[in-house]
């Protein structure tokens, strides 16, 4: 689970996919989740509460993903999606 307790959340992936989860934040939270370090799997994230996305696969060190919290029925937004080779893909 990714916390939500925090602006700024660095993850590690180990060798094998990992599954990522987000709860509900609170109005007007911008929180930034980056791959500090890729071991070999990607980590695919997905939302307790998102609108007009699904999931966000972190695959390469450097991946980044910013997401504003609207409110509980909008629940996350992506603010923005970068990377070193490319931002991470999302469905």
């Amino acid at each position: 689970m990714i916390p939500v307790t925090h602006a700024r959340v660095s993850k590690t992936t180990g060798g094998d996919a990992e599954a990522l989860t987000l709860a509900n934040g609170v109005p007007g939270q911008l929180l930034s989740i980056i791959l500090a370090t890729d071991g070999g799997g990607d980590g695919t994230l997905t939302l307790a509460t998102a609108t007009g996305w699904a999931t966000i696969v972190f695959a390469d060190a450097g991946d980044q993903a910013i997401l504003f919290y609207v409110d509980d029925s909008a629940g996350w937004r992506i603010w923005s999606l970068t990377g070193k080779a490319g931002p991470p893909v999302h469905t």
